[in-house]
């Protein structure tokens, strides 16, 4: 048996843990980072809306515009009374974001209002028409920072990418380990067979975990709508 082998085998609950751990992480990553919208959803975050935007071309559910609010409150410089946000007018503060684009046309949209206060905030999203560029604003169009929704999950993807490789590495890892144990010990093909079974048992759990973590959020989304 190489010292390989014998290093493998020896700290074998070693390699378990680091691989668990590691497979954790990644699925972790993968979960928490991912900014998903579906089109029935009503989202006031700049990243979901920006996502939305760049998804389904139109502003979510929730967004009515100035004239709209006008309209229906009877003034459009408050948050909406009916816990809409303002949003889908023409954007025509264009001396601060000249410096970060060229496009005329631009739209904007509130973002995330105060809580218990009457006041629209100064959180803002201006988006191009075409819905191609998107800027953030925190200070009401004094300044910008541009958001990329076609790369806002790219860190997920990775996080994802690595829990896969991992699960895979992991199940050779293991049956490498059962079968160096069996050439040594002569572990009768049973044992191996219950050992693997074993093995995709506890995988097949891990790979299942996000699929009923995201089946849990849909369900409360359609369940509050």
């Amino acid at each position: 048996m190489s010292m390989l082998d014998r290093l493998i085998i020896g700290r074998q609950k070693i390699v378990i843990y680091v691989c668990l751990l590691a497979c954790l992480l990644s699925l972790m990553i993968g979960i928490f980072t991912r900014v998903s919208v579906i089109e029935s959803g009503s989202y006031s975050d700049k990243n979901h809306v920006a996502m939305y935007l760049f998804q389904y071309h139109k502003l979510p559910k929730n967004y009515i515009t100035k004239t709209e609010a006008l309209a229906i409150f009877g003034t459009n410089g408050n948050q909406p009374k009916d816990g809409r946000m303002i949003g889908g007018d023409k954007h025509f503060y264009a001396n601060a974001i000249v410096n970060y684009t060229s496009n005329p046309n631009l739209f904007e949209c509130d973002l995330s209002y105060p809580l218990s206060e009457e006041h629209r905030g100064k959180k803002r999203l201006v988006y191009a028409q075409d819905y191609s560029e998107f800027f953030y604003s925190s200070n009401h169009y004094v300044s910008f920072t541009k958001i990329t929704p076609d790369k806002m999950n790219l860190l997920s993807n990775v996080g994802f990418i690595l829990f896969g490789t991992i699960i895979l590495g992991g199940c050779s890892v293991s049956i490498y380990i059962v079968v160096k144990k069996r050439e040594l010990k002569n572990i009768y093909l049973e044992d191996l067979r219950e050992v693997v079974t074993n093995i995709l048992n506890v995988m097949w759990k891990i790979i299942k975990a996000p699929f009923v973590w995201i089946y849990s959020i849909l369900q409360e989304v359609f369940v509050r709508n």
